[in-house]
């Protein structure tokens, strides 16, 4: 009897501080977590928000000769349109944009934008089968680093260089300054009624 009743008093004791365990567990150690992982994500969007503030905004008058397919480029003809303008004469520019382009080409508020300064680049635009989201225009190229992010309302928000932390930033800030999608409402049909 009284080895049961040790063995017994074990158990009732251990199972008490499991339950204890588990209750410290759901009140304090998961929100903490929770709270730890929720933070990180807010102090990465702060600092995202911080890197693309805007820095000037692009003269829409602007005009440079385009290559392939009208006459004249404007700044202008990229409002509404998240764009990225890059420097053709860097070496690889093309192949390291190419994994960012894929990412968001379905995207109708995303082109990119090379700059040339000479026509010998014209077949070059060919390898790339939407003129309307990839163009290379004719003219020097204007902005202080390789790479330039220019939001729909044609503000600069961001430089980078053609390393691999500026594309991992770029591809991180994209998405931060692109136009969100409009979900369509979803209506039941009985009560006709908009949730």
């Amino acid at each position: 009897i009284f080895y049961l009743y040790n063995n017994f008093s074990i158990q009732f004791f251990s199972m008490k501080y499991f339950r204890a365990a588990g209750v410290l567990l759901l009140l304090f150690i998961f929100p903490f977590i929770s709270y730890l992982y929720l933070k990180s994500g807010y102090n990465f969007r702060f600092n995202a928000l911080q890197e693309l503030k805007p820095k000037e905004k692009l003269d829409p008058n602007t005009n440079f000769p385009e290559i392939d397919n009208r006459d004249t480029f404007q700044f202008a003809d990229s409002y509404g349109k998240v764009t990225i303008f890059y420097n053709e004469k860097a070496e690889s520019a093309k192949e390291m944009l190419l994994p960012i382009y894929e990412e968001f080409e379905h995207k109708s508020e995303f082109n990119i934008i090379g700059f040339a300064d000479t026509t010998a680049i014209r077949s070059e635009a060919s390898k790339y089968q939407d003129f309307n989201k990839w163009n290379l225009i004719l003219g020097k190229y204007p902005f202080e680093k390789e790479i330039c992010l220019v939001d729909t309302g044609l503000m600069i928000r961001n430089y980078y260089g053609f390393d691999s932390s500026s594309f991992e930033k770029l591809g991180q800030h994209i998405p931060i300054i692109l136009p969100r999608e409009v979900e369509k409402d979803v209506v039941m049909k009985d009560q006709k009624t908009t949730l």
